[in-house]
């Protein structure tokens, strides 16, 4: 049977609505009360007041940095491990900042972390597992969520947190350090100033080896180790592929 181009238009104009419908469906299913959060900018704030929560090896360097920033202040630190958070707060002070409030001693201390009215951001730098939760819990406490990599462990975590971004209209990010690292940024610029000439090919990839942070003995004072081998016992569950 033979089909011109108006009869064929005529016959498949449902299929752009459909389409459409099914767009409009999906952004009812997936998208928080808010609205999508592209371009959205929240009142500026004239000194941004952190909570740390995970002051392992990259939590501690991650305090260290975040004081340096002009305008910042690191205002509250948590961990499990209440020396390692005397250690940071001593570390502040020592460096002429603030003393930060402190939160220390249970599983779930980051809770009182996340509700304490003197901070306006939560970065996130715990094991894998409590990197959702935590981002979660802090927005619904009205405060941004600042995450490590990997932001979420699940597809459904990931949702979470989109929406609850959208719907508290808080900021969400993973923060993790490297994207912004000083070569990372080099690279990137000159990429986009062109001085690479046309790329036509890249490749990167994750390679440092991790068995000596992994294999940290937990020691009496605390310092080094990471909680209960968390990322060690990872590995072992899934025969080392992260």
């Amino acid at each position: 049977m033979s089909m011109n181009r108006r009869d064929f238009i005529k016959g498949t104009a449902w299929m752009g609505a459909a389409a459409m419908a099914g767009g409009c469906a999906n952004a009812v299913r997936f998208g928080g009360d808010g609205g999508a959060m592209q371009g959205f900018a929240a009142a500026p704030l004239k000194r941004v007041r952190v909570g740390v929560v995970g002051l392992g090896s990259r939590g501690t360097s991650a305090v260290h940095r975040i004081s340096m920033i002009p305008g910042v202040e690191v205002a509250a630190l948590c961990d499990i491990r209440q020396v390692r958070v005397e250690a940071e707060a001593k570390w502040l002070k020592d460096n002429g900042r603030p003393l930060p409030k402190m939160f220390s001693g249970r599983e779930d201390s980051w809770k009182d972390m996340c509700r304490y009215d003197g901070i306006d951001c939560v970065y996130n730098v715990t094991p894998w597992s409590l990197h959702a939760p935590i981002g979660v819990f802090a927005m619904n406490c009205g405060k941004h969520a600042f995450i490590e990599v990997p932001a979420a462990m699940t597809i459904d975590e990931c949702w979470e947190l989109v929406e609850t971004a959208e719907r508290t209209r808080l900021h969400c990010m993973q923060l993790e350090n490297c994207c912004y690292g000083e070569m990372e940024m080099l690279g990137l610029n000159l990429c986009r100033q062109g001085l690479l000439g046309e790329i036509v090919h890249g490749e990167c990839a994750y390679i440092h080896d991790l068995r000596v942070s992994s294999y940290y003995d937990q020691e009496p004072d605390g310092v080094k180790g990471c909680w209960d081998y968390w990322r060690l016992r990872w590995n072992q569950r899934h025969k080392g592929n992260q």
